[in-house]
């Protein structure tokens, strides 16, 4: 079986750049109770290995895993420090965590098409503009005192229902392995095989059912209403307009194989068959 070899130096650096990331901001943020030795002392391994790290990063990975490596930690610093805004703290460890195991996963088992946009931070206009307006909705919904019940339950249920959604996702990566890409593919590859097994016996296309959960457990968690109601009607309009479009391409690489496979198992989708 084709195996593609990992891309080490990108999962390395970018590994090393986000805990680098998380623990400078995580440091800046509660620094106050730190010794001045030990603060001296942080900055300065903080620092030689940002400047070592930077200067061997050829393929410019180092910055944006820091920089997602920053909001986990102040994610985390918020999330254990304000009762007011922990569960936005908690919602930016779960779009950090995202963003860089997107990139860990493609370094894993598809590093032929490692990039930039591996991280998905630039995954379209219109995810940046959701993400924009959740942001948005959580911060003026913070000025109106209104008292919701049950919200720590409610943050609670959001929080698992995006990591539940987000390991589906990475389990289907890991799955189909050199299989999975973040487009659509219009050209079968030589070692394209069709993934039935595992997580895939279950749902044709778990990664989508993974990102789909993952984001309304996004929107649960900010306890955005609108934003939740906005992301339930983008996600199903996005994933049927892609899934026709793939599954149309997955009929010619397959034939009857993948139309076999399609009646037998659900695609996973909420309200697409």
């Amino acid at each position: 079986e084709y195996k593609m070899a990992p891309a080490w130096a990108q999962i390395k650096t970018s590994s090393v750049a986000f805990i680098v990331g998380a623990a400078g901001v995580s440091w800046g943020l509660i620094e106050d109770n730190l010794s001045p030795k030990l603060k001296g002392t942080a900055a300065a391994v903080l620092a030689s290995t940002s400047l070592i790290l930077v200067r061997k990063d050829k393929n410019r990975v180092f910055i944006p895993a820091a920089f997602i490596g920053s909001v986990f930690g102040a994610g985390a610093v918020i999330s254990q420090t304000s009762h007011k805004y922990w569960n936005f703290g908690a919602y930016a460890m779960s779009l950090s965590a995202f963003h860089i195991s997107e990139y860990l996963m493609t370094a894993l088992y598809n590093s032929h098409t490692l990039s930039f946009d591996s991280f998905l931070l630039n995954h379209s206009t219109a995810y940046q503009i959701a993400a924009s307006a959740s942001w948005l909705e959580f911060f003026i919904e913070k000025q109106i005192p209104l008292e919701i019940p049950y919200a720590n339950a409610i943050i609670k249920i959001g929080l698992c229902t995006a990591i539940f959604g987000d390991f589906v996702r990475k389990l289907a990566m890991n799955t189909a392995a050199s299989n999975f890409t973040h487009l659509v593919a219009y050209e079968k590859r030589p070692t394209h095989k069709l993934v039935t097994s595992g997580i895939y016996s279950l749902v044709r296309h778990p990664s989508y059912f993974g990102w789909f959960w993952w984001s309304l457990g996004t929107q649960i968690m900010l306890l955005n209403p609108v934003c939740l109601v906005g992301y339930s009607l983008a996600s199903y309009q996005f994933f049927k307009d892609r899934l026709e479009d793939e599954e149309e391409m997955l009929i010619r690489f397959f034939g009857k194989e993948y139309i076999d496979y399609k009646n037998q198992v659900p695609s996973g989708v909420p309200f697409i068959p």
